[in-house]
């Protein structure tokens, strides 16, 4: 049985964390191995409105939670700012997720024509926020 994960995957993903934060920036982020894959997001710089948290529904899953209330911010322009801040970083990652993924299905249909191409579509990442492993 294989290692659950690739140790230096783990690390390049640290990595990728610390490089938004230095930054202050949102991103996403896909990194494969021989024999892994891992990805993350970054959605929480310090201007925007969004943050990981755990599902208050249970089973230890992780949920997205988009808080913009005036009591938050020193006046309704710094509310409007974030918050369409917050929601410029959510339509471009879609947007870049969405090329990216016309792109690698694109290709996959060509290699499709020429060859046998089998590949299991998993649930969960590797890395999950709050699975200690950051």
């Amino acid at each position: 049985m294989s290692a659950p994960y690739d140790p230096k995957l783990r690390e390049a993903m640290l990595e990728f964390r610390a490089l938004c934060a230095k930054y202050d920036c949102m991103g996403a982020i896909l990194l494969v191995s021989r024999t892994h894959a891992e990805f993350g997001n970054v959605i929480d710089p310090t201007w925007s409105v969004m943050h990981f948290e755990k599902d208050p529904e249970g089973g230890g899953r992780m949920a997205v939670r988009f808080r913009s209330k005036k009591e938050d911010f020193p006046s309704k322009e710094a509310q409007h700012e974030a918050t369409e801040a917050t929601a410029h970083g959510v339509t471009s990652i879609m947007n870049w997720a969405r090329q990216t993924h016309d792109m690698w299905a694109s290709l996959l249909t060509e290699l499709q024509k020429h060859m046998k191409v089998f590949f299991t579509v998993w649930d969960e990442p590797d890395s999950v926020p709050g699975d200690d492993a950051q």
